[in-house]
Formats: structure tokens, sequence, C-alpha cells
């Protein structure tokens, strides 16, 4: 993601994580099979369909993690 936010002059934080995920999948296959004189255009086509995906703006959005809740025993 910071690579791809990189080299099309994007901040990393407006890239979707999910979004990188799914691209990352779906590239899966070719880069297995993809020969060493083709990995670098390969690379370059999935640092920009990386960049693609983008989050809204989400002003002022805060996500604590979550405190789970302890589970007691009832052994009385």
């Amino acid at each position: 993601m910071a690579r791809a936010a990189a080299a099309h002059n994007i901040a990393p934080r407006t890239i979707s994580f999910e979004g990188t995920n799914h691209t990352l999948l779906a590239f899966q296959p070719q880069l297995a099979q993809c020969r060493s004189d083709d990995y670098h255009r390969l690379h370059a086509v999935l640092l920009a369909a990386i960049a693609t995906h983008r989050v809204g703006d989400r002003p002022n959005r805060i996500e604590p993690r979550t405190r789970k809740r302890l589970l007691t025993s009832n052994n009385d």
C-alpha cells in the first residue's frame, strides 16, 4: 500500500486495506506464473490497481479497540 501510494503521489491512509487484499488475491495467479522480464510491468499494473481502491473522507472518525468482556464461571 505504501509503495502504491508513493508511486501515485497519494497518502497511504487513503488506500483501502480490503481493496488491497482483494487486488492482491486477484493478481496472485498472474504473479505466480509471471516471467522475470514481465515482472516489472505487472508490478506497475498491480500498484496502479491498488491505488485505485480509495477510502472516502471520514472526518472525526474514531474507532477505538473493542474491549472484550471476560467470561466468569459460576462455580458456587
